[in-house]
């Protein structure tokens, strides 16, 4: 299920999908449906991710929505789940449930914040939402473009007979791809299937299906391209480096004429490490209760586990610890400029150690992030976590990132993420007590 060049996926289980959109319904594209691994997570109840929160307020009258005339609920979404504009992300592909309205002259729009992604169709009768709960991963909503005094997000479980696959590692998770598109909007799968990767994917094989606005030096991707012949013959060096997204498509129907290429690698690598943490949570929990209920069996002392279940929380804290850490990260052939206030707004949320230092920081020129580190190890779905396994990726972190050459990113999270000091001074503790 991965895609060429994706190093980390040849070294540790399989990370994540890179697709032509994030998809929210079952019919969005003919993705094949993996068997479930995991059912309910188990120790879950009602969801309390951002949209479920914002939908309870709306039903008790504690939040107003206005409805845009022509934008529809969009900019009060985006207002209330404090979602920027600058994230938009534009997608031509037909990809979407309402592909009849998508096309290279009509993308449909995404816009996301660290916990909530949000897809626009202008026009269209829905806007679409996947939102993260800490203990669930991701859940689906619609809410329909009908002004109403209390307007409904629409729960869907039904999207999960393709959001929850091998694709997203079987947990209710987001997909991303990138595929070659024909001038109709329609990819063109009779090319191959297109590319499934992470951060470590080449850029060459990136955005496929998507509008790209920004530049990027002594290198090319998939972005603004429209396959006429065959992938072979195709000359993307003529559609990886345009400012100015006017001159391929009318974006005065959304919010801003943006679809920022750094903000498109933020989102790409986003994805990735959601699901993985979703994985990593849902699977351990999954292995420990089982480990639990064959305690007896094997006369385990308490908080002993069987080599089977270090195996399987092994595996999957492994993986979240390589995409955290950007390991086998792509190295960039050049400076990477974007069109959007995406990065100034961006490295402004911090958090912020006492030298003014933040894991929001890029750096755009070798690499994405100036500190190598996934901002969403400050989420809330990442300490959803159980405390042990949450110690054991930071175990893992600690070791690699106890080095020179990482040193100022082991400073920050010591300064900024208490329960990851906690846990090395534990560390730091043991060695000395050996």
């Amino acid at each position: 299920m991965n895609g060429p060049g994706t190093k980390r996926n040849m070294a540790v289980a399989p990370r994540g999908t890179f697709a032509v959109e994030i998809m929210m319904r079952p019919v969005f594209a003919v993705f094949l449906i993996g068997a479930a691994l995991f059912a309910e997570p188990p120790g879950t109840s009602e969801p309390k991710d951002p949209v479920s929160i914002l939908h309870e307020k709306i039903q008790k009258g504690e939040e107003k929505f206005a409805f845009h005339q022509e934008l529809g609920y969009l900019p009060a979404i985006l207002k209330a789940l404090k979602i920027p504009e600058s994230s938009q992300g534009l997608v031509f592909s037909k990809t979407s449930l309402q592909l009849h309205r998508i096309h290279p002259q009509a993308p449909r729009a995404i816009y996301f914040n660290d916990d909530v992604y949000v897809g626009y169709v202008a026009g269209g009768d829905l806007i679409e939402i996947a939102s993260v709960d800490p203990d669930k991963g991701s859940i689906f909503y619609v809410i329909e473009q009908e002004p109403t005094a209390k307007p409904v997000f629409s729960k869907r479980d039904d999207c999960l007979q393709c959001h929850q696959s091998q694709k997203t590692f079987d947990v209710p998770g987001l997909l991303l791809r990138s595929v070659w598109t024909l001038p109709n909007g329609y990819p063109d799968f009779k090319h191959g299937g297109g590319f499934f990767g992470d951060d470590t994917a080449p850029m060459k094989h990136r955005w496929g299906g998507w509008y790209v606005s920004g530049v990027i030096e002594n290198d090319v991707h998939m972005g603004n391209f429209l396959l006429r012949g065959i992938p072979e013959e195709a000359d993307l060096s003529r559609t990886s480096n345009i400012t100015d997204l006017d001159k391929l498509v009318n974006t005065n129907r959304y919010l801003t004429p943006h679809s920022d290429i750094v903000a498109l690698m933020a989102l790409q690598h986003q994805v990735q490490v959601h699901n993985l943490i979703t994985r990593a949570n849902i699977g351990s929990r999954t292995a420990l209760e089982q480990n639990a209920a064959v305690a007896e069996m094997f006369e385990l002392k308490p908080g002993q586990w069987t080599e089977s279940t270090k195996r399987r929380v092994n595996t999957v804290t492994e993986a979240l610890v390589q995409a955290l850490l950007f390991q086998d990260e792509y190295e960039l052939k050049g400076k990477i400029t974007g069109t959007a206030s995406f990065v100034e707004e961006f490295q402004k949320l911090g958090p912020f150690d006492s030298k003014g230092r933040s894991v929001r920081q890029f750096d755009l020129n070798t690499r994405m992030l100036k500190y190598p580190c996934s901002w969403l190890i400050y989420s809330e779905a990442f300490d959803a976590l159980l405390p042990e396994v949450r110690e054991i990726i930071y175990s893992r972190m600690y070791e690699l990132l106890n080095t020179d050459a990482k040193r100022e990113t082991l400073e920050i999270l010591l300064e900024t993420k208490p329960s990851f000091k906690a846990a090395v001074q534990k560390i730091q503790q043991a060695a000395v007590n050996r």
